[in-house]
């Protein structure tokens, strides 16, 4: 049987068996395959009668039929007796094939011939097996330094043979090179290439290589790129330079998508997000079948249940580009072939019918909840359209009436039944609610600096209580609002539900978090051209602890509190500020706020000098969302250096000391889903601001009432977390004198224009009434009431909210007065104090005797100032703001581009 193994796999025939051994694999090859011979040809069957039995006695066990014990014996003497015979006779025949004199390598000229001998069976001195030759071929060829391998047997005198192995060697590979592509591209690049330095050079190998990239180049979006080897070889060390030349060619991208058969109510806008493929994107020809997945998936989610794509097609066309002259007048896409670097791509859709809710029932324990209760929460009615998102936003408040009673595994199992003919569908919810839990352990995770107390105030749910699916929301959010944890992946703020079942009726709480890098130290020196060079120095933290700094200065930070300070200059502002702020006193809804601030200011018509400490307790109240406080000010006021074009009041009164004690009345109502860094939510402020009367002194007397309104609305979020979306925000304000004449004091009137949030198609101070002054120079008079609009859209460029962000903007806004002439103090009080500060403009003066400034009028909607314009943000890093303004329709005095550049650093 060992030489029927040895002897039959080489294919019968070719073997040449000897005929004894032959006639004995006759009966067995006719049991392994009826009817056919597995060796030798048929007149072996004839050469042994022992073996002619053995087969016929083995194909009667094959057959199934018994056999008796005396059969059996002779079965296994017949089978020694044939493999017995078989050795003798192929040891005589093995001894009949000539010897091997010597064996010759002929055309390794670099690789020894002794490292190709090592590897083959045939050797000097032993019989001829020409089975062992194909072996050889083999063996030299696994060894990839050779080509054309073939052998040659010659006879010798004395009987023996000599065997020459011809080869052709393969050069060395001395250098290995991509051209054609990028630096960074070809690094890559070289990792698809298997040929390397100090081999023998493969053609195999090589064409796998050139797939290979031309593969990795088509992953890239580069669908018609060519790769072809290039390859050198020097006749002399016979080394050769491989090179791969690469044209890419021209990335293939998505130009449109078109739907053929969408029906009413489906919007091709909403499909294309969910695309792979979409327009601008590199084409993926493989992603086809998954995005018409996703276009099916849209079409049932809007109540086409029977919706699909019956058939894509792709065109591809060429791209027109913007130095053609056809560009402006012919279209953007022509099918000429040259390129082919765009396609259009078109999804025929057979929408079906569209289908609609005809009824919903619940299947419930009636004594947690009432059908009324769970189809009152359920918010769709019946006949509305059958939409995926609203029949999942109906099922989870059903389910959230169930969880906020302590059943923390409540779930809902969705059961359908679709009516064809009608178009309805009947809609079973089975609501499974399981055990009543309570909580029972709270454990943060993750915050290695926070004090654990920090994350615990701001959970809603306390051990013991009962647990409540809203409470829990509630808490999450709340944590992510504190603005000292990170809230995008890879680790968003979660608040998970364990289940032990040791204490089958509670349910633990852990808080997973990532801090966030609260501290913040920066030193920024920029230029504008409207203030020329600015600079800051500051430092914030925004974790800080001041009664674990008390304790021990290594625990000085994690409480969730805020100490800050900043020093800014420029060319014509120099300011220094301090700030501390604790929004949780003594772990409590109590906020206390300290601030102090100096700024020397030449922006205006005159030189100020400013000093403003304040202070504001508040509390908080409906789980943190709404915030009334109280604040208190004094302002010291100096002014000096007024110029010729500043207003009449401000040359009355040229370098005066003023002074404030002012109260501020805040009620904010704060509903984003982080303050430092909001993409959702909205925020309503109301100040009201005395300064003097009511036992408070002031140089003059005036009330200030302002109020805002912002809004965030998330679009889209990326794979990163970051999150594109349009902030709308709306600002009024107001000044009245306190005094008997109505009197507001020309340093606390709005002159607005600037950086945002203010009006940014204006330069700073820019904004606002101008009438000429007694001098005769046109003067900024600043406004008494404000009105600004803003509309934002805000990209995160890196993917991240915290990375550098594109901006957006439309500001619209104006500022007025309600001055009268009447009310004016007198010119020739205003005339003398001018004579006696501008001596050389007293002829001057004196003809102006008698002016009067024009009443205001009230504000005509073309007296406000839109401007639009984008800008960059790096909001984590660096504080800075960039900010080109476009006005439209510019005013007297207002440029038709204003750029910004402020650091935000300040408090």
């Amino acid at each position: 049987m060992l030489i029927w193994g040895k002897k039959c796999r080489q294919g019968g025939q070719s073997c040449a068996p000897p005929p004894l051994w032959g006639a004995c694999c006759w009966p067995i090859g006719r049991l392994a395959i009826p009817g056919q011979s597995l060796a030798g040809p048929r007149d072996w069957r004839q050469d042994s009668g022992c073996c002619r039995v053995a087969g016929l006695i083995l194909r009667s066990l094959a057959e199934g039929v018994p056999l008796p014990s005396v059969r059996r014996i002779a079965l296994i003497g017949c089978l020694t007796l044939c493999t017995a015979a078989g050795l003798a006779d192929l040891s005589a025949v093995e001894m009949q094939q000539p010897q091997v004199a010597e064996v010759i390598v002929q055309g390794a000229e670099r690789l020894h011939p002794d490292r190709v001998r090592a590897r083959l069976a045939t050797r000097a001195g032993a019989p001829l097996d020409r089975t062992q030759l194909a072996d050889d071929v083999r063996a030299i060829h696994e060894m990839r330094a050779f080509t054309g391998i073939r052998t040659e047997v010659q006879p010798l005198p004395d009987g023996r043979v000599r065997v020459i192995f011809v080869v052709n060697e393969l050069p060395y590979v001395g250098n290995v090179s991509i051209t054609g592509v990028p630096y960074f591209t070809r690094r890559s690049l070289r990792t698809e290439v298997r040929t390397r330095r100090g081999q023998h050079l493969d053609p195999q190998i090589l064409e796998r290589d050139r797939r290979r990239l031309l593969d990795a180049l088509q992953r890239r979006r580069f669908l018609h790129a060519t790769v072809t080897p290039q390859t050198q070889v020097d006749p002399d060390s016979g080394i050769a330079n491989v090179v791969f030349v690469i044209d890419r060619r021209e990335k293939v991208q998505v130009a449109r998508v078109l739907f053929d058969g969408m029906p009413p109510g489906a919007h091709p806008f909403f499909i294309q997000g969910r695309l792979t493929n979409r327009p601008g994107t590199p084409f993926d020809e493989e992603m086809l079948e998954w995005d018409s997945g996703a276009v099916a998936q849209y079409l049932n989610d809007q109540g086409f249940l029977d919706a699909k794509v019956t058939r894509v097609r792709h065109e591809f066309f060429d791209a027109v580009e913007s130095w053609e002259e056809r560009y402006r007048h012919g279209p953007q896409l022509i099918p000429e072939g040259k390129t082919n670097n765009r396609v259009v791509i078109t999804y025929f859709v057979d929408p079906g019918p569209r289908y609609r809710l005809r009824s919903v029932r619940f299947l419930h324990d009636p004594e947690l909840a009432t059908e009324s209760e769970l189809r009152s929460a359920f918010t769709m009615s019946d006949g509305d359209i059958f939409r995926r998102q609203a029949v999942d936003a109906g099922s989870e408040a059903a389910r959230r009436v169930v969880a906020n009673r302590g059943h923390a595994r409540a779930r809902i199992e969705e059961e359908r039944i679709i009516d064809p003919e009608s178009n309805q569908v009947d809609l079973t919810l089975r609501l499974l609610e399981g055990s009543v839990y309570h909580i029972g352990r709270v454990d943060p995770d993750g915050n290695t600096v926070t004090r654990d107390q920090v994350i615990r105030r701001a959970i809603s749910l306390r051990p013991g209580d009962l647990y409540n699916q809203d409470a829990h929301e509630r808490s999450r959010t709340q944590i992510v609002r504190t603005g000292i944890f990170r809230n995008e992946p890879p680790r968003p703020v979660t608040i998970d539900t364990l289940f032990d079942p040791q204490r089958p009726d509670e349910v633990d709480l852990r808080v997973r978090v990532a801090e966030d890098d609260t501290g913040r130290f920066t030193f920024q020196v920029g230029w504008s051209s409207a203030v020329g060079i600015v600079g800051q120095v500051s430092y914030e933290e925004r974790n800080f602890d001041f009664v674990g700094a008390l304790i021990d200065r290594q625990h000085w930070r994690g409480g969730q509190q805020t100490l800050g300070a900043s020093v800014s200059w420029s060319q014509d502002r120099t300011s220094a500020s301090a700030r501390f702020l604790n929004p949780r006193v003594l772990d409590s809804n109590y906020y206390l706020s300290l601030g102090f601030r100096r700024t020397d200011d030449a922006s205006f018509d005159w030189d100020e000098v400013r000093l403003v400490p304040t202070a504001t307790i508040g509390r908080y109240f409906f789980d943190r969302d709404l915030l009334l406080s109280l604040g208190y000010s004094y302002t010291h006021l100096k002014t000096r250096r007024f110029d010729l074009d500043a207003p009449n009041d401000a040359l009355l009164r040229a370098n005066g000391r003023f002074h404030e004690n002012s109260l501020i009345l805040r009620q904010i109502y704060d509903a984003r889903d982080n303050p430092a860094f909001p993409t959702s939510g909205l925020r309503v402020s109301l100040e009201q601001s005395m300064h003097g009367e009511w036992g408070l002194s002031a140089s003059n007397p005036y009330y200030e009432l302002t109020g805002t309104f912002s809004a965030h609305i998330p679009l889209f979020e990326s794979e990163l977390g970051g999150v594109t979306f349009l902030e709308f925000r709306q600002r009024g304000s107001m000044l009245e004198g306190m005094g008997s004449d109505g009197y507001v004091p020309f340093y606390a009137r709005y002159r607005g224009g600037g950086p945002g949030p203010r009006h940014r198609g204006w330069n700073a101070n820019t904004q606002g009434p101008r009438r000429e002054n007694i001098v005769g120079l046109t003067a900024r008079a600043g406004g008494t009431r404000e009105v600004l609009s803003t509309l934002e859209l805000n990209v995160p460029v890196q993917g991240t909210n915290r990375g550098l962000r594109a901006v957006f903007f439309a500001d619209f806004g104006h500022i007025w007065d309600d001055y009268r002439a009447a009310d004016d103090q007198p010119v020739t009080a205003l005339q003398n104090r001018a004579s006696q500060l501008f001596p050389t403009f007293a002829t001057q003066i004196g003809d102006n005797t008698g002016s009067t400034w024009e009443d205001a009028r009230s504000p005509r909607l073309s007296d406000f100032s839109l401007a639009v314009g984008g800008g960059i943000r790096l909001p984590a890093f660096l504080p800075i703001a960039l900010d080109l303004a476009y006005v439209i329709d510019p005013k007297p005095g207002q440029s038709s581009t204003v750029f910004h550049f402020s650091i935000s650093g300040g408090f």
